[in-house]
């Protein structure tokens, strides 16, 4: 995605009242969260182009690998330019299904928070209308078929949507072997059906916003 890219998906943010108090609502949620588990700190958010995370949680740098004018840093989520237990949080805002190398982010991630520390997502829910229009009204793949955690990507916008599903239902076993670090602290949808329905920010509304919960 190019810098006029990353611009569109904010535009799109900021014209639509219910996405905008959509993203707020998650970005608060994922700050309530991590204030109720995590050491507090210096935080990274992994994927911010086109959002407004940095306005809602505080000690914040924002990151992408993508180019945009509204980052602090420019970064690779599997290269990450930090010292070891240099920071307490990571934030991902539907941001981990875009990371074609996800074992090497995890690792990363596991170098760079401190004890006590952790990383706070949100991703696309696996329900069964999200399903559906994840494989058919979306241009992102959704693939839940598949055995690997990798993709091939030639830009940051490919993606495997199904990633959250492997990882934490059926490859959830692999995972916590492969990662004991990590310790999963909670799974719960948080915007419900008038998010997909909304089309996010990937593209225009599938509905107008007055027939959205907000």
């Amino acid at each position: 995605m190019s810098a006029a890219d990353a611009g569109l998906h904010e535009a799109i943010i900021e014209e639509s009242d219910y996405l905008r108090k959509a993203y707020a609502s998650v970005y608060a949620e994922l700050l309530t969260i991590a204030d109720q588990n995590l050491k507090s700190g210096l935080s990274l958010e992994v994927g911010g182009a086109g959002g407004f995370m940095r306005d809602i949680i505080p000690n914040l740098l924002s990151t992408d690998i993508r180019i945009s004018t509204e980052l602090d840093l420019r970064v690779d989520a599997t290269r990450l330019p930090f010292r070891d237990q240099s920071l307490s949080r990571i934030y991902c805002k539907d941001s981990l299904h875009h990371i074609p190398e996800l074992r090497r982010f995890f690792r990363e991630a596991i170098r760079c928070v401190q004890p006590g520390g952790g990383i706070a997502c949100v991703e696309p829910y696996w329900g069964p209308l999200a399903q559906v229009i994840y494989r058919f009204g979306h241009p992102e793949d959704f693939n839940t078929k598949t055995n690997r955690w990798e993709f091939e990507s030639h830009s940051p916008m490919d993606s495997n949507q199904g990633l959250l599903y492997l990882l934490l239902r059926k490859h959830r076993i692999e995972f916590e072997q492969e990662f004991p670090e990590i310790e999963i602290i909670e799974i719960r949808p948080l915007t419900g059906p008038s998010y997909v329905l909304s089309g996010g920010a990937s593209r225009r509304n599938l509905l107008p916003d007055r027939f959205l919960k907000k």
